[in-house]
Order: structure tokens, then C-alpha cells, then sequence
């Protein structure tokens, strides 16, 4: 039961500041959102019937054997029966209708020439209701494949920002890239809550990006006709001066890249199921057949039923009827499904992310540390001359010979860094075939010229703090 706002009186006259008791503003005044939207009853039918996203204990409840005393309680506060309140009298009516004419022509307080429908034949009923169940059918299962699709849209939404939030932090320097990362991590979250804003009718953008992106970039977004887009673009844009500057590799921004194209192709589905809706004569026909239909049930029902056709038409009206608002309902499925869980989940996720990727770059960098090979002891090595420049070519030889020294040489390193990959390839080949018995060296044949070759060429640059 519903129960006055503060401040207000039982007035006769609803006013901007004493909404009606009665009225969807005072429904929407008992909600208690993160981001209130505007009032509608879209918003009404979300927070009764889509609170939240399912836990283990809402699972449970939702299984639960006293779920069907529960839902018969609930049933005349549920949003169906409100919406369906209006055709269900009238419905009704109409057999109150039908069994006050019976009554009187039975009584004699009609006139004589005035036909009798007590005996009008059930069989068009029967012929025709398989016919009507398989439209109902039809249209529920189509609206449901609808709404199927808008809800896998929307997780592909919040996977695929999850990733790209991911890949953007590990790809982009902590050191010189910060504010660029807060920027990407600020503007996905702002994708993910703008797309919800285009997909519903109502919505303050202003409000909406409070706490998520700055002052002075409201205006750009608040000026875009297509707003997800605008995000979009900035994002691509980042990603673009993040690879101009060097910060990213080009193939890190085609990956990253990728990701924001599976973000507005997400919307774009989105968007195809908002515009287009299940065929309008196919709904219409159907409205049309079902009214009609429960209309002239009570007169067929009349010479069996008496009286009892005023229950019986409510409840098959209910009945039928909720199959067909059901199905209105999913065909739209963006004002029924728990968008504001989503936008939340992305946004927590993104935090999380920026939060932790410090803490994550530590452990990781103290797990590489353990993987570096120990430097081999240089006590026992005595100078190695190179070997003479007729042996191998120029460059090579340089190569080979930086290798030898490698030991007494604090910058074999950079040598091999300056030598040609085939200068590599053959300096390797003749270290690990043997060039002790070539003559190369002091002939000792211990390999650990070899061996401190390899070192100075795979060694990873493991920054002296972290290790």
C-alpha cells in the first residue's frame, strides 16, 4: 500500500509539489536509485520486476515452492494488472452486459421481435481458438527472441569494455602515459552509460556523466546527436595519439582498435531492434482477433454458463490479455531490462582495473625476476683475443669477437645489439660448434663463451628496482 510522501496531504488536486497518491510520479518517488531517471513507467516495471541482477540468494527465492502463493498476493499490485485494468472492465462490462439482456428477455421486459442469444452455438469459438493460441504464441516467442538479443547485445557491451579497458592498461606506460589512461578509463565507462541514455527515451546526460568525465568535456558530448558515438571517437582518437607518440605498438592500436569497433557494433544491434518492430499488421490483427474474440465469448457461453460468464470472462481476459502485454513488453526490451546493473558493473570493473594495476604490475614483475638466469662467475676467465679478420667478414667478426670478450666486456650487449641478424645467426652457429678447435681463443673447449653469448643477446631488461 502506498503511502503519502512527506509533506504532503490527502489533496484533492494534484500539484508539482504533492504529486496524486494514485499517480506513477508517487510510485517513482518511493524508488531510491544511483541515478534517478525521469518518471516512467518503465522505470516502475524495472525496479518491481528487474530489481537487480540475479544472486545465488535471489536464485533461490526464485525457485522457491512458495513462489506461487507469493505471485497470487502480489497480483493486484503487480504492473499487469494495472495496465490491464482498463480492457478488463470493459470486457467485463460487456458480460454484465449480455447477462442483463438475457435476464430481461426472459423476464418479458423486452419486446418479443428482440433475438434470443441463449442459444448461439460455441463451435466458432472452438474452430477459432487454436488459430488465436498460435498468434499468441507466435508473437510471444518473437518478442522474446527479441529481448534475448538486446540482453546478449548488452553483455557483448560489458565484455568487450571489460577487455578493452584490460588491454589499454597493460599496453599503455604507467609513467608516461597516466593521464591518457585515466582518460580511456573514463570515457568507456561514459560509452557504456551514454549508450544507455540513446537507447531509452528520457534521460539528463549532465546527470548521468556527473563523476565520470570532466567539466570541460560535458559540452562535447552534450552537443552530439549521436552521443555513443562521440565516445567512440574519442576513444579512437586516444588510441591514435597514444601509437603517434610511440606509446603503443600499431599492432597493440589494431587490437584496441578492434575492441572499440565490437563496442559500437553492440549499440548498432541495439539500435536495429529499438527501430524496428515486430511488423505492425501482425500486431494489429492479433489485437484485433483476441478483442473480438473475448467480446462474444459471454454470448456463447450464456446458455451454459448463466451468470458465471462475468467470472469467467475476467479471468480468461486476464488470462489472454497478459499474454499479449507480455509480449509488448519484451518487444521493447531496453525499459525492461536492468540497464543501470550494467552501466554499474562496467564501471566497477573499470575501477577495479585502474586501481589494482599497480599492485598487479608488482607481483608480475617479482614472478619475472625469478624467471632471469644468474650472471655465470667471471673469476676464472682470462681475455680472449679475436679472432683474425680473414677468417669471417667484417661485421661478423666484430660480432664474434664482441661475443668472446663478453666476459671481460661490459659492453658485449651492445655490440650484438648493432649486428645483423645473419651476423648473429653464423657468430652463433661457429660459438656452438666448437670454435675452441678452430684455432679461436685460448682452445680451452669449456664453452662458456657460447654460453655468455646467448646471455647478453636473451636476457630480459629487468629494471634494477624490481628485481
Amino acid at each position: 500500500m502506498l503511502r503519502p510522501l512527506p509533506g504532503c496531504v490527502t489533496a484533492r488536486r494534484p500539484s508539482a509539489s504533492c504529486p496524486a497518491l494514485w499517480s506513477v510520479e508517487a510510485v517513482l518517488s518511493t524508488l531510491r536509485k544511483k541515478r534517478l531517471e525521469p518518471n516512467t513507467v518503465e522505470r516502475v516495471y524495472e525496479a518491481d520486476v528487474y530489481p537487480a541482477v540475479f544472486d545465488f540468494a535471489a536464485w533461490t527465492q526464485h525457485r522457491s515452492r512458495g513462489r506461487y502463493l507469493e505471485h497470487c498476493i502480489t497480483l493486484f499490485r503487480s504492473y499487469f494488472f494495472r495496465d490491464l485494468l482498463g480492457p478488463l472492465l470493459v470486457l467485463v462490462g460487456a458480460a454484465v452486459a449480455v447477462g442483463l439482456y438475457e435476464t430481461f428477455l426472459q423476464e418479458g421486459l423486452l419486446p418479443e421481435w428482440v433475438p434470443d442469444f441463449g442459444g448461439v452455438s460455441d463451435t466458432p469459438f472452438q474452430l477459432t481458438s487454436f488459430a488465436l493460441s498460435l498468434m499468441l504464441v507466435f508473437r510471444t516467442n518473437s518478442s522474446y527472441a527479441r529481448w534475448l538479443d538486446a540482453r546478449q547485445q548488452w553483455g557483448l557491451i560489458v565484455n568487450t569494455a571489460r577487455t578493452f579497458v584490460r588491454q589499454a592498461m597493460t599496453t599503455l606506460p604507467e609513467d608516461s602515459c597516466s593521464e591518457l589512461r585515466d582518460a580511456v578509463a573514463r570515457w568507456t565507462i561514459a560509452f557504456v552509460r551514454l549508450s544507455k541514455l540513446h537507447l531509452r527515451e528520457h534521460g539528463d546526460v549532465r546527470a548521468e556523466m556527473q563523476g565520470v568525465l570532466r567539466g570541460e568535456e560535458l559540452p562535447l558530448v552534450a552537443a552530439a546527436a549521436h552521443r555513443p558515438l562521440a565516445a567512440c571517437h574519442v576513444l579512437s582518437q586516444l588510441m591514435a595519439a597514444a601509437a603517434g607518440a610511440g606509446a603503443i605498438s600499431d599492432q597493440s592500436r589494431q587490437r584496441l582498435e578492434a575492441d572499440i569497433n565490437g563496442l559500437s557494433q553492440a549499440l548498432g544491434a541495439c539500435e536495429k531492434i529499438l527501430r524496428n518492430p515486430i511488423p505492425l499488421s501482425y500486431t494489429r490483427h492479433t489485437s484485433r482477433f483476441l478483442i473480438l474474440w473475448l467480446l462474444w465469448l459471454p454470448v456463447a457461453l450464456w446458455g451454459k454458463a448463466g451468470w458465471c460468464v462475468v467470472p469467467v470472462e475476467a479471468i480468461l481476459t486476464y488470462l489472454l490479455l497478459g499474454i499479449d502485454e507480455i509480449a509488448i513488453q519484451m518487444e521493447e526490451p531496453f525499459g525492461i531490462l536492468p540497464l543501470e546493473n550494467f552501466c554499474d558493473a562496467v564501471q566497477q570493473s573499470v575501477e577495479q582495473v585502474t586501481r589494482m594495476d599497480h599492485s598487479v604490475h608488482d607481483v608480475v614483475s617479482s614472478y619475472v625476476c625469478a624467471l632471469v638466469p644468474a650472471a655465470p662467475a667471471t673469476a676464472a676467465a682470462p681475455p680472449v683475443a679475436a679472432p683474425p679478420a680473414t677468417a669471417m667478414g667484417g661485421t661478423a667478426s666484430a660480432v664474434v669477437a664482441a661475443a668472446a670478450a663478453e666476459e671481460s666486456s661490459p659492453v658485449a650487449a651492445s655490440v650484438t645489439a648493432t649486428a645483423a641478424p645473419g651476423d648473429l645467426n653464423r657468430a652463433a652457429r661457429d660459438q656452438g660448434s666448437g670454435m675452441e678447435g678452430s684455432g679461436v681463443g685460448d682452445g680451452s673447449g669449456d664453452g662458456r663463451t657460447g654460453q655468455g653469448f646467448w646471455q647478453a643477446i636473451w636476457t630480459p631488461n629487468i629494471p634494477s628496482d624490481r628485481c
